[in-house]
């Protein structure tokens, strides 16, 4: 199961205004990612205003959404997309690799969740019932992993420019 917390802006002179925050899930057929894509939430934007799009994603996306939300990033230039994912989606595969550097490559900030991002998405986006964020044993090592990968995979895009 793959979930998508997000945050939707509207990017002005005296700073963002929050249009929307919400959680997808995939459903069968359907990635989080392509259901964001076709919602509502972003095929209506105005093409004269700014958009920013954050992401929490409990995994990347796979080589196909990448692709696709690359190509949707490059037909609306006014929507700018960052991407906090907690892990890697099989990310020692080629083609998983290449899309992460697809999304790099087409302006998508990606990073991996930090115990603040983690905490973040808790407060806005879970109905904690006014329980405290808990990171769960391991949480550190996970991060540091996933973040070296990272790291390793988009660096390979700047050496072959």
């Amino acid at each position: 199961m793959t979930y998508l917390c997000y945050r939707l802006e509207q990017l002005n002179e005296s700073g963002p205004v929050l249009l929307k925050a919400a959680v997808l899930e995939n459903v069968p057929g359907k990635h989080v990612e392509i259901r964001f894509r076709d919602s509502g939430s972003i095929q209506n934007l105005e093409n004269y205003n700014q958009y920013q799009v954050t992401w929490y994603i409990s995994w990347s996306p796979c080589a196909e959404c990448a692709q696709e939300v690359s190509t949707f990033l490059r037909e609306h230039p006014n929507v700018h997309l960052s991407i906090f994912t907690s892990r890697l989606y099989f990310w020692n595969e080629p083609d998983k690799q290449q899309g992460l550097r697809d999304l790099q490559k087409a302006g998508v900030h990606i990073k991996i969740m930090s115990s603040q991002d983690f905490e973040d998405c808790w407060e806005t986006f879970v109905d904690h019932q006014g329980e405290r964020f808990q990171p769960w044993e391991g949480i550190e090592a996970n991060m540091d992993f996933f973040a070296g990968r990272l790291a390793d995979i988009l660096e390979c895009e700047k050496e072959d420019n």
